[in-house]
């Protein structure tokens, strides 16, 4: 039975109480919201991500999940943010007694859906960051781009022809072509 969206302000320790929803629930700022569900392109770009990151030799001992929850006790009015994508170097994952991850995603990507807002993503991702994200990627399927968003460094997008390059994952390459095949 799906939950409709609470009209008020909930708690994350009432919000981690309710049980897990398809798609999935996040709670902003105490304010519940439901992702949308993604479409072809979204699900393929999510896919090609996970894929060059477990191929790459700079990130194959990681670990890539899509749609993991984590929530953010200590951050505003109570925060659950579930990424598209959350990528860790490490391969064994610390967990709090909720099975949740206990360290920041050391990346964090968002795929602009249709009718999503490109400003809340980044909101979003800018988010994680100050949690302690170091890299995060808005990519968009429709205009073939990605936006790359580091702690403390101007935003830079990659196009269709681009590689990119990624210090904070030691030297994580992406040709953004290979985002959308």
């Amino acid at each position: 039975m799906a939950l409709a969206p609470h009209s008020g302000r909930v708690s994350l320790e009432e919000f981690l109480s309710w049980p897990e929803e398809s798609p999935a629930l996040e709670l902003i700022d105490g304010v519940v919201e439901q992702k949308p569900v993604g479409n072809f392109d979204h699900a393929a770009a999510v896919e090609n991500l996970y894929r060059a990151l477990m191929a790459h030799r700079a990130t194959a001992n990681g670990r890539a999940l899509t749609d993991l929850g984590k929530p953010y006790p200590g951050s505003r009015m109570g925060n659950h943010r579930v990424p598209d994508l959350s990528y860790f170097l490490v391969r064994a994952i610390p967990l709090d007694d909720r099975r949740y991850p206990a360290i920041p995603p050391d990346l964090v990507a968002e795929v602009r859906s249709p009718g999503q807002a490109r400003a809340a993503l980044e909101e979003r991702l800018r988010f994680l960051l100050e949690q302690g994200a170091k890299v995060g990627l808005l990519v968009e399927p429709r205009t073939k781009t990605v936006t790359v968003f580091e702690a403390g460094e101007a935003e830079r997008t990659y196009r269709d022809g681009d590689e990119l390059v990624l210090d904070a994952l030691h030297g994580f390459t992406l040709r953004v072509a290979d985002l959308f095949q």
